[in-house]
């Protein structure tokens, strides 16, 4: 599955999710995909960002 998808299901998520983790959990039931293997493309995409913008 492309990161893409799985960072836009995040952003989708994560409007309505308590928490990074349940967003993550979200993504992870939708897509069919293991939590950690969503966990590691969102931090990982995160990360990135936050360097981009320092």
């Amino acid at each position: 599955m492309a990161k893409h998808r799985i960072i836009n299901e995040y952003v989708r998520s994560r409007e309505l999710a308590p928490s990074h983790e349940a967003a993550c959990e979200a993504v992870a039931q939708l897509t069919g995909l293991e939590f950690d293997t969503v966990l590691a493309v969102v931090d990982e995409h995160l990360a990135l960002s936050h360097e981009e913008l320092a």
